[in-house]
């Protein structure tokens, strides 16, 4: 099996603005389990990163990273999720991934965004 590659950031400045929202993250509470530097000698790499714990008020929940970044985020009640999932005005495209079809239909019903 090949392994799942990731081309580098645009530019140093794309770079730069991906590793600020990293920090912010962090100073903020997140934890982070995976990656979250600069990596590579030539070019813009920022390592593939994952962050846990993280709450709807931080940076890198509310703003668009274009970067190799996930946040994982935890909800208890479904529409709890769609209150968040509304509350933003980056609205193109969602995706929602469960085994279960009906709790699929009711998200992709109430959420908000271009695509789903």
């Amino acid at each position: 099996m090949r392994r799942a590659e990731r081309g580098p950031q645009a530019d140093g400045e794309q770079r730069a603005r991906v590793l600020r929202l990293i920090e912010s993250g962090k100073r903020q509470g997140a934890r982070l389990v995976a990656g979250g530097e600069r990596t590579g000698h030539v070019g813009y790499f920022v390592q593939p990163t994952m962050f846990c714990d993280v709450g709807d008020h931080m940076d890198i929940a509310r703003r668009e990273l274009f970067g190799p970044v996930r946040q994982i985020m935890k909800f208890s009640q479904i529409d709890d999720l769609l209150e968040c999932a509304n509350d933003t005005h980056y609205d193109l495209v969602a995706t929602n991934f469960t085994g279960d079809l009906d709790r699929a239909n009711y998200f992709t019903q109430g959420l908000r965004a271009g695509t789903v």
